[in-house]
């Protein structure tokens, strides 16, 4: 099958995302596909004793409070480990002393371009939280029981999160 990308259109760009028509051609028909532009992001899974941290943050997109692990956008041409680090300070004042890739999620392939880099953190020091003005968000502390529960009664529905969480199981063979 002979499919090639053979234009961008850019019709909105934002401080984080832009929105383009992309146009691509098969068996000599062009098709036009809208498609978010996304820097990528990070998501960190952080380990303390037997508990992980996460955080309940409102998320003003869904009007909800939602339950996930610490997670943030990419500066442009910033490396994902440093952004993980910055993200995991400022979101619930940890430091961590090992942080650990454990593989990359393709978010909406559908729609966007969006991919997140999934970290491992352990080894963790509190310095004390430094959250961003507009954040609203608290730290809260689950074991993997727990955690496993809050996703069974959909109480825990953040895909990102689920997705980390299942790759951290499986990086350390549970």
């Amino acid at each position: 099958m002979d499919v090639r990308l053979v234009g961008k259109e850019v019709i909105y760009k934002g401080k984080r995302i832009s929105l383009a028509i992309y146009r691509y051609s098969r068996d000599s028909n062009v098709f036009e596909k809208e498609v978010v532009i996304h820097p990528g992001a990070v998501v960190i899974v952080p380990q303390l004793e037997e508990k992980l941290v996460l955080v309940r943050q409102y998320r003003p997109a869904l009007d909800e409070w939602i339950i996930e692990f610490p997670a943030g956008t990419l500066e442009i041409g910033e490396d994902p480990r440093k952004c993980a680090e910055r993200e995991l300070l400022e979101e619930t004042g940890y430091k961590a002393d090992k942080l650990v890739y454990l593989g990359e999620i393709i978010v909406s392939p559908g729609y966007s371009t969006e991919k997140i880099k999934v970290f491992l953190a352990y080894d963790l020091e509190f310095l004390g939280s430094r959250k961003e003005p507009y954040e609203i968000l608290e730290t809260v502390f689950f074991t993997q029981k727990e955690i496993e529960e809050k996703i069974k009664r959909n109480e825990l529905k953040d895909s990102k999160t689920i997705v980390a969480y299942y790759l951290y199981k499986v990086a350390n063979n549970y």
